[in-house]
């Protein structure tokens, strides 16, 4: 019998145009980037330094991204992949670093638990049939809380040189070992997807997975191969991770799944499923990590990135749908020949699905498979109605990527406590390394009025600030205005460029340290305000060995000992000093025996500090207890959270602690919702307005109140002091005054202290 054969005349341009269509957008925008930026920063942007930066930023999401087509193409979604990171590097971490395993094996067996959670995703979606959306994101919460349970706060560091190797090496020659190892999961997958069964059942199933299960296609178990796939290249990117930051901690790796769910639709793989392209999920993770590099390079201010980083998604998304010119009621327009949806071509191609004698589809008729072909193409209505869903959530988040008395004021008084047990704590002590009298003179230069710069200028010095400005906490935008009007009180030039994130941002935090090292002749003064200690102490390693600026860190807390390099100055207000103040006040005022309730913050070493010490202290001296300790996150959703099941699961806590601002605002409002706010003594942390505001409300009891403004005004003093070569008159540890604002001040005291405190950034909501 004859049989039909395909045409043998020549193809069609839509047929040719077929196979890059995918790449054409996120392409286009790639070309008009290199194109600005060749206009615009030549020198710096084309560098050989820099285009390594370029792509050793992408390769930490090609692993991810390269499975994430295999989720997407088949309708699916994971949203759990940055805690599946998270959670294997914690496991790979305690096994180097408290059992002993090598570091080879330890990664190996990360790789191995990541296969695990994928595994567990899979069989959660297609065994117990819970929506993918909600499935991973309910797994994110499973694997984010062993991550905190396991870690207990923890920030594990230190690695051996081979997982350094792994996230930020070189092989012989120039190219960053992590781009090798991203490039080659890139080319893993575009084989598993162009040449194995695997990938074109994952096409057919994505086309319409009812159809595909009735043509033979085992569609669960191909399922699970994906989710599969995509835990153990999660885990590959969470070591990476940790051998990019040389440590790593339970929070670390928040923002994956919309980074890579970003790249991989921008590179042309549908959310609707059924058409995947692993050149184009390549090319979206480029587009994205070129786009962050060129604003950083052209020093954009962190919030107009955003709105950058969202025209460019929308853009690369919307031209390729131009070009294709596709609806849901079929193709029409420019690509209009392109009729044959692709799940058909593969399967044909590949000889359709298992014929094995005995398979349900060796029993099929020619009609029968034609009549299933015809329905691959519809699509469902409550499938639709499920990703337009994602797209909204995709929509709203996905600029996250790119992706935050007087007189005694007056001369420093206020109370500082040193620090006991020197020897059993991991940083710096004030009195371990600052000279006799150089802190206490620093502190009273500050309080006071400035006196003016007697040196000149040729130039404004360049300074450049890295911190988490675009956090919900006032600490960096208030020292950044205390400390350039106290410059401009002592008659000082400058020129400022920020590279703001948000605190727990530190894979961002490492792009921009690695960004500012490079371009270190631009830059006099760099200003480092860490994510966290402990994750950035690499990067301020780094940036205080460098010989072309002057090094300094804003911090929460004192230094860590173990840095090799350490900046020229510590700029702090000590958590730990600040607990110790705080335990003093609250012994003396409410006695012993008290039982308490705690708002925490996120696990590390500002939270272990700010109340661990705290808890420490008031249980040794005072015999507290505590009934119940609640990690908000820094969140005001959080305090009111922990409050509402503290006011109704532990009524004998009498007293609420806070670990910052947002959290005592959100207990605040959690006992005045209820009635509660003169019944149970609350403290916050840090003495902002909003805290002062509540003291005098009457709903607030007590806070450890920073002089807010210290911290800029004695960096700016810092800045003086070098440019009239009297560096070494400033001390290692700069501490800022820490005093107690509570409601038994009368409203002129509390003024007073509010006026010194923010005498330069102004009391009240901030104007930048």
């Amino acid at each position: 019998m004859a049989t039909a054969t395909q045409s043998d005349g020549p193809m069609k341009l839509s047929d040719r145009i077929e196979p890059f269509l995918a790449i054409i957008g996120p392409m286009v925008m790639i070309l008009a980037i290199l194109l600005f930026m060749g206009i615009a920063e030549p020198a710096r942007y084309f560098r050989l330094s820099n285009l390594n930066l370029i792509l050793l930023d992408a390769a930490l999401y090609m692993p991810m991204a390269m499975a994430m087509t295999f989720v997407i193409t088949q309708r699916g979604i994971d949203l759990s992949i940055g805690s599946v990171a998270a959670l294997s590097s914690i496991i790979m971490a305690f096994l180097i670093k408290q059992y002993g395993f090598s570091a080879p094996v330890a990664i190996a067996i990360a790789l191995l638990l990541g296969a695990v959670f994928g595994l567990i995703n899979g069989l959660v979606i297609t065994k117990f049939k819970v929506p993918d959306l909600i499935g991973t994101l309910a797994m994110d919460l499973v694997y984010r809380g062993f991550a905190l349970v396991i870690a207990k706060g923890l920030v594990l560091a230190r690695f051996p040189e081979i997982m350094t190797d792994i996230g930020r090496g070189q092989i012989p020659g120039f190219i960053p070992l992590p781009v090798v190892i991203g490039l080659f999961t890139m080319v893993l997958g575009y084989w598993l997807l162009k040449k194995t069964y695997f990938g074109r059942y994952t096409v057919a199933i994505g086309s319409n997975p009812e159809a595909a299960e009735m043509t033979g296609i085992a569609v669960d178990r191909y399922k699970i191969y994906a989710y599969v796939l995509m835990g153990a290249s999660a885990a590959l990117a969470g070591v990476m991770l940790t051998g990019k930051l040389n440590a790593i901690q339970a929070t670390s790796a928040p923002y994956f799944n919309l980074h890579v769910i970003a790249a991989v639709v921008v590179g042309g793989t549908s959310l609707f499923g059924g058409r995947a392209s692993m050149l184009g999920s390549l090319a979206g993770v480029l587009l994205l990590s070129m786009m962050i590099n060129a604003l950083v390079t052209l020093r954009i201010e962190f919030f107009w990135q955003s709105v950058a980083s969202g025209v460019v998604i929308v853009s690369s998304v919307a031209l390729y749908t131009w070009l294709q010119k596709k609806d849901r009621d079929g193709a029409k327009g420019l690509l209009a020949g392109l009729k044959t949806p692709e799940s058909l071509r593969l399967l044909r191609l590949s000889g359709g699905p298992d014929r094995r004698p005995g398979s349900l589809a060796s029993h099929w008729n020619s009609a029968r498979r034609q009549s299933c072909r015809q329905r691959l193409s519809p699509l469902s209505a409550d499938f639709i109605n499920r990703e337009e869903l994602v797209m909204k959530l995709l929509k709203s988040t996905l600029c996250i990527l790119m992706l935050t008395g007087t007189s005694a004021l007056a001369q420093g008084n206020l109370p500082l406590k040193e620090l006991p047990g020197h020897a059993d704590r991991d940083y710096w002590v004030p009195g371990e390394v600052n000279a006799e009298g150089k802190l206490e003179a620093l502190q009273a230069v500050v309080g006071g009025e400035g006196v003016a710069f007697s040196g000149t200028q040729d130039k404004p010095v360049e300074i450049a600030l890295i911190y988490p400005s675009a956090d919900t906490s006032d600490f960096w935008a208030r020292n950044y205005l205390a400390m350039t009007k106290r410059l401009d009180e002592l008659g000082i030039k400058y020129n400022t460029t920020e590279f703001a994130s948000r605190q727990i941002e530190h894979s961002l935090q490492s792009t921009y340290a690695n960004q500012v090292a490079q371009d270190g002749d631009i830059y006099d003064y760099v200003i480092f305000g860490p994510s966290e200690l402990a994750i950035q102490a690499d990067n301020i390693d780094k940036l205080a060995g460098t010989d072309d600026f002057t090094t300094y860190v804003w911090a929460f807390h004192t230094p860590l000992k173990d840095l090799k390099n350490q900046p020229d100055v510590w700029f702090d207000f000590s958590s730990a000093a600040g607990a110790l103040v705080m335990c003093d006040y609250m012994l003396e005022r409410l006695g012993n025996g008290i039982t308490m309730a705690m708002n925490r913050g996120i696990p590390g070493i500002t939270d272990n500090q700010r109340s661990g010490d705290f808890k420490d202290c008031v249980m040794e001296k005072g015999d507290w207890k505590v009934a119940y300790e609640h990690y908000g996150e820094y969140q005001r959703e959080g305090g009111y959270e922990g409050t509402s099941l503290i006011l109704q699961a532990y009524p004998e806590a009498t007293i609420i602690h806070n670990a910052n601002t947002a959290m005592a605002m959100g207990s605040v409002e959690a006992q005045v919702a209820v009635g509660k706010e003169k019944e149970v003594f609350s403290t916050g942390w840090g003495g902002t307005g909003l805290e002062l505001d509540a003291i005098r409300r009457g709903e607030l009891d007590a806070t450890p109140m920073r002089m807010g403004d210290d911290v800029g005004a004695a960096t700016a003093e810092a800045i003086k002091a070098d440019l009239e070569n009297r560096a070494d008159e400033l001390p290692l540890v700069f501490l800022g005054r820490i005093t107690v604002a509570h409601d038994q001040l009368s409203a002129e005291e509390l003024d007073a202290l509010q006026t010194e405190a923010f005498r330069f950034s102004g009391v009240g909501a901030l104007e930048r």
